[in-house]
């Protein structure tokens, strides 16, 4: 017994040599038995940011909702600024025409429409021309001037000026001038673009083509359809 005790003690003397119980949270006690004198050191608490992240993440939140019902406010003002916004006075243009031209279009020579935010208006050859003429004869000028007094009133408008023919060949002498009817119609359009601008028409808005027979508006099998195929169109267009 006494021989174990010395071992015991050995044993333990040992272990303090070692470490020492002030570092070993297990030191013997006597004997074979162990025992904890400190206990288990707690690590320190991790600080759990998940709140934080939770919080930053719901004032972005917040912050993009405030800009996309900013966006949605100004969306929601040029739409009404859109509806709200004088129109363009087209109206206003067509019944001033029809009003200045009456008596052209009881007559058959001139015809004005409206179709959305165009007006077209189709003046008959025999109103602005002599037959195998480019000249315009006074009465189509007077009235071509009018109708650019209308259409100053539209500056930001583009004008298109055609020049059509019926089918009918050119021959005789007037080939000479006209070796078509495309350049007979050409150089009409270009007259009746000067009458419009000196009526008061913004000039750098007009366009002057001629077409020929190439747009007709009717068969030119009859008399009466060569007549309404004859004719210079006035083409108010958006711009």
């Amino acid at each position: 017994m006494n021989g174990k005790r010395v071992l015991t003690g050995s044993l333990c003397l040992v272990g303090v040599l070692a470490g020492g119980c002030s570092g070993n949270p297990v030191c013997c006690d006597g004997g074979y038995e162990y025992r904890h004198r400190n206990a288990v050191p707690v690590a320190e608490p991790i600080v759990d940011d998940r709140d934080e992240r939770l919080a930053a993440l719901e004032r972005d939140r917040q912050r993009q909702l405030a800009a996309t019902a900013q966006l949605q406010d100004q969306v929601a003002e040029l739409q009404r600024q859109l509806t709200t916004r004088p129109q363009p006075p087209l109206t206003q243009t067509y019944t001033d025409l029809l009003t200045l031209l009456r008596p052209e279009i009881e007559r058959g020579t001139i015809t004005v429409q409206q179709s959305g935010d165009q007006i077209t208006i189709h003046l008959a050859d025999r109103l602005l021309f002599e037959s195998g003429e480019d000249r315009l004869k006074p009465a189509g000028t007077e009235v071509l001037r009018k109708v650019g007094g209308i259409l100053r009133n539209v500056p930001d408008r583009h004008l298109r000026v055609t020049g059509h023919t019926d089918n009918v060949p050119i021959g005789g002498k007037l080939i000479q001038r006209f070796p078509s009817n495309t350049v007979l119609s050409r150089t009409r359009a270009a007259h009746a673009r000067e009458a419009l601008e000196q009526g008061g028409a913004v000039s750098n808005h007009i366009a002057a083509e001629g077409y020929g027979e190439s747009h007709p508006l009717a068969s030119n099998v009859t008399e009466d359809g060569r007549r309404k195929n004859r004719r210079v169109e006035i083409v108010v267009l958006p711009q």
